[in-house]
């Protein structure tokens, strides 16, 4: 259950921050031994890009047949009924506050005009689903 949950977050991540290139071979899994399913867990999220910002409007997963982001209520539908999470909108919340939180304590760290374009694809995609 935790770790269909821990999916639901960083599905919900990809599609806020507009990572279209978010394939399932992004997703792993960590186990201790081939032949011991007790203990497989999702590994840290890696290869995270704002794709958007090149131009990629769509995701590489697809939600209900489609390659679109989805809206709030899909997100939130997909979150509550498939990974099972109780309240996928405090999910949600939280990484719309992380991404705030990042875009200032970071801006300086990227050039003025791709830090503008990534943010404005951040804010986009936070506020979509909020």
């Amino acid at each position: 259950l935790a770790q269909s949950q821990n999916f639901f977050s960083y599905f919900a991540l990809s599609v806020m921050l507009r990572n279209g290139d978010a394939h399932l071979k992004n997703f792993g899994l960590l186990y201790d031994h081939p032949n011991d399913t007790s203990n497989i867990r999702l590994a840290p999220v890696f290869d995270v890009v704002t794709t958007s910002v090149y131009g990629d409007k769509t995701m590489a997963l697809k939600l209900n047949k489609s390659n679109d982001y989805p809206t709030r209520k899909e997100l939130i539908a997909f979150g509550r009924d498939v990974c099972l999470v109780r309240k996928p909108e405090a999910v949600i919340e939280r990484i719309a506050e992380a991404m705030d939180e990042v875009l200032k304590v970071h801006k300086d760290f990227v050039p003025q005009a791709f830090a503008k374009q990534l943010s404005g694809e951040w804010l986009r995609g936070r506020d979509s689903i909020l």
